[in-house]
């Protein structure tokens, strides 16, 4: 399952390349900026070799260069401790202070071999110099202006000099959010809790589209929705009770959603599930967070996290923090049968614009998950069954679907025929928390 029926890679390809690797790097002393190079071969060095290396803060270039490791007779399991200064001159660079630091390694050829280039990369490693500072969503400084108020029988408006946010009184979720008066929310659609991903083939050999049926598409009952002023600020608190769907019965399951409309056109967003710990199943969840949908003029992606190809908890190594520019059409591979597809991990931010630049973003007082893919879940998700269906019959949709997490579940990779994702990988049935911003871009 690593390589297609076409003989193309598939995104899991990338996470077995890297593992596959023989030569490893690890930070020994980023103060000096000393690295530990072990060689994993058993027959021979690391002649021929060059070790390149990329420095950036927050996406910036701060330095980069060459060291040749031919003459360094690194041998055969055997590890030595190369210095490269410019990491320790980056830590003290007053210019990029407060922003993260990262070190991209490449080793690279430095001449033709049998079935390889010149400078074709045959092993990569990242790292952290400096962790990326989240902001404190509960203390951002009070921003100045009025946030406006229109209430009307079916829905309210909240509105700035930049945003708007429109509230359905009768569901209590957004259904729409204009920037600058342009509309950032497909019609018909709602910002709205999010619980499922499209099935994996390794979920449906572990009948996870049947055992955590429970949390695909939930209904929301609404048991309160009301308003107030706080500072400049309104803040807006709704709670909602989940049922099963095709079932009114109550679970005991609620939703407490609180927004906070700032002058400034922001809104940051506090979704807190409360689960009932007397409940008789407790099925876990394939994601937590939210989801919308957004008009298809909203087709490009900018985003600073781990890329640039999907990757997911338990399938992420091989990926580089780093800032990619991407559009929504590029995101969804053609796995052979339509599953989930075009996760990102380890986000600090991602934006969704227009080609002229307006659009929002998403930031989190913590590492998100996002994607935004030119289908719905149920799309790629169409039964509990395992379809016969093929990535080739799909139809786009002419919006985007927008995924906006705190995680997902883990992809499992062990087998596709009843293996679970690790412990540390999957997401029990418990409370959660995931509090995020969407910030209007002009």
């Amino acid at each position: 399952g690593v390589i297609a029926p076409d003989r193309s890679l598939n995104p899991h390809a990338y996470e077995v390349q890297y593992y596959y690797q023989n030569i490893w790097a690890t930070l020994k002393d980023k103060d000096s900026g000393t690295i530990d190079i072990y060689n994993e071969n058993f027959f021979q060095t690391l002649q021929g070799i060059n070790l390149c290396y990329l420095i950036e803060a927050e996406g910036e270039k701060v330095a980069e260069g060459i060291i040749g490791l031919s003459n360094l007779n690194i041998a055969p399991q055997s590890t030595k401790a190369v210095k490269i200064n410019d990491i320790a001159k980056a830590l003290n660079n007053k210019d990029f202070d407060g922003k993260e630091l990262v070190c991209n390694i490449y080793f690279k050829l430095d001449a033709d071999q049998l079935l390889l280039k010149k400078d074709d990369t045959i092993a990569h490693e990242q790292f952290i110099l400096r962790e990326f500072s989240f902001p404190n969503l509960t203390e951002i400084p009070a921003a100045q202006g009025v946030v406006k108020t229109e209430l009307h029988t079916a829905y309210t408006v909240f509105s700035t000099d930049v945003a708007d946010y429109t509230f359905d009184n009768h569901s209590g979720f957004i259904a729409y959010i204009d920037v600058d008066g342009q509309p950032m929310m497909e019609d018909g659609f709602q910002l709205k809790p999010d619980f499922w991903r499209p099935a994996t083939d390794n979920d449906h050999g572990a009948s996870m589209q049947r055992k955590l049926r429970a949390w695909y598409y939930p209904t929301f009952a609404l048991k309160e929705f009301k308003y107030d002023k706080q500072g400049n600020d309104i803040v807006v608190n709704t709670k909602h009770e989940l049922g099963a769907r095709g079932r009114g019965n109550s679970t005991n399951t609620f939703m407490y959603i609180t927004y906070t409309i700032r002058p400034d056109g922001q809104i940051i967003i506090d979704e807190r599930l409360d689960v009932d710990e007397n409940a008789e199943n407790k099925p876990q969840l394939l994601r937590y967070g939210m989801e919308m949908q957004m008009p298809k003029q909203v087709s490009q992606i900018v985003f600073y996290g781990k890329g640039p190809q999907e990757n997911y908890i338990d399938r992420k190594d091989f990926a580089n923090i780093g800032i990619y520019k991407q559009k929504v059409k590029e995101q969804y591979f053609g796995y052979v049968r339509p599953q989930e597809s075009g996760n990102k991990t380890q986000v600090r931010w991602w934006k969704m614009t227009d080609k002229s630049g307006r659009g929002i973003c998403f930031y989190s007082d913590q590492p998100m998950e996002c994607s935004a893919l030119p289908y719905l879940t149920s799309d790629l998700d169409p039964s509990p069954e395992k379809a016969q269906h093929h990535s080739g019959d799909l139809t786009e949709r002419p919006f985007a679907s927008v995924h906006i997490s705190q995680r997902q579940m883990g992809i499992g990779c062990v087998n596709s025929w009843g293996a679970w994702p690790r412990p540390e990988y999957q997401m029990p049935y418990q409370d959660y928390q995931f509090r995020f911003a969407i910030k209007p871009l002009k």
